[in-house]
């Protein structure tokens, strides 16, 4: 098992531009933490095991080789901010029972 993270600076950008070309796309979904804002947000796709980063113009993606080391990583960031959820978009059961093992963690 391994954690494979790619690292960009992406310049002046803000989270919304992700959300725009990644919610519900492809099999992504936006990870809610309480700490979002223009600057900082989260993505997740569970069929690539990855996750994307935005932090204050920084771009980060991580790719897992399990699917057990990608959840961890996104329980990681419910550690780090107080809690994490799953948001698949509007009408999109299929990607956000994808994100159960959340419901567990954040009941």
């Amino acid at each position: 098992m391994a954690l494979h993270t790619q690292h960009e600076f992406v310049g002046s950008i803000d989270r919304y531009s992700y959300d725009w070309q990644l919610i519900s796309k492809n099999g992504w979904a936006q990870l809610d933490t309480p700490e979002d804002a223009h600057y900082l947000g989260y993505w997740g796709n569970p069929s690539k095991l990855a996750i994307v980063a935005y932090v204050e113009g920084d771009q980060y993606i991580t790719k897992c080789d399990t699917r057990e080391e990608w959840e961890a990583e996104i329980l990681n960031l419910g550690t780090m901010y107080g809690s994490v959820r799953a948001d698949a978009g509007w009408n999109n059961p299929e990607l956000q029972a994808e994100f159960s093992f959340l419901e567990v963690t954040n009941a």
